[in-house]
């Protein structure tokens, strides 16, 4: 309920602010994008943290059976990119310039990879193919895929259940697929009611609210691994301490002859 008050809010202020403001926000290491940073940078530590504690828990792949699921590993490691490439890996916070063969072929002069021609559809703009890699449309299509299409596959197909549970692949809850649709929705309507509104504000504020939204995918599977894990110790210490018990009182379980 509260990070669906977060994105209703922060849609409205493209009702309530003015758009000297709202372009201020929305800017380069303005209060949004940074906003988004964070939350990439805090889903990535919580997913580690994850993949740290889901020992015993680990994924089957055909021959091959690992110790911790990895599949935390990748995301974070896929959040964790995510993080530098919206700092652009410190550049503007350290301050060094651009080599000249990478100036050349990023638009916005800056050392990431999201900013690329490939990436910003100014490559075959009229190929469906290349209109596809556009960095927005491939993250919108991933977080889409993550948070929505997987958690209905997995609710409604009884053989894709069957599959992500065998190889332990983290789904997201469906009420956190339903706010992603939420801010996506949102996003159209603010672009399409309010033709002066920025539209690269927008998309900034759009991005940053799918961020936090990974966030707390993270930090739910955070809390089930922990979770899991608790109930697993408890279990394995009870049968030791009903065994002291029956010490303490001078008698032992009664043994079948």
């Amino acid at each position: 309920m509260l990070v669906a008050v977060l994105i209703v809010a922060t849609y409205s202020i493209f009702i309530f602010c003015d758009h000297q403001f709202i372009e201020y926000i929305g800017s380069e290491d303005a209060p949004i994008e940074t906003a988004g940073a964070i939350a990439f940078l805090l889903a990535a530590g919580l997913l580690f943290c994850a993949y740290l504690c889901s020992v015993g828990r680990g994924n089957t792949f055909e021959k091959t059976t690992t110790r911790r699921n990895a599949f935390y590993l990748i995301l974070a490691l896929v959040f964790f990119v995510c993080f530098g490439e919206e700092i652009s890996w410190g550049q503007r916070l350290f301050g060094w310039d651009t080599p000249d063969a990478w100036n050349h072929v990023n638009l916005q002069h800056e050392t990431n990879l999201h900013n690329l021609r490939l990436f910003q559809g100014s490559i075959g703009q009229n190929h469906v193919a290349f209109s596809l890699l556009n960095h927005n449309t491939l993250f919108a299509t991933c977080v889409l895929g993550l948070c929505v299409v997987i958690p209905l596959l997995n609710r409604l197909w009884g053989r894709a259940s069957c599959f992500l549970r065998r190889i332990r692949f983290p789904v997201t809850q469906l009420w956190i697929g339903g706010l992603v649709v939420l801010n996506y929705a949102l996003f159209k309507i603010t672009v399409r009611m309010s033709p002066s509104v920025c539209y690269d504000c927008a998309q900034e504020v759009k991005e940053s609210l799918y961020s936090v939204l990974l966030a707390v995918f993270a930090f739910c599977e955070l809390t089930r691994v922990v979770a899991r894990r608790t109930r697993h110790e408890r279990g394995q210490t009870q049968p030791a301490s009903m065994d002291s018990g029956h010490r303490l009182n001078g008698s032992l379980p009664a043994q079948h002859v």
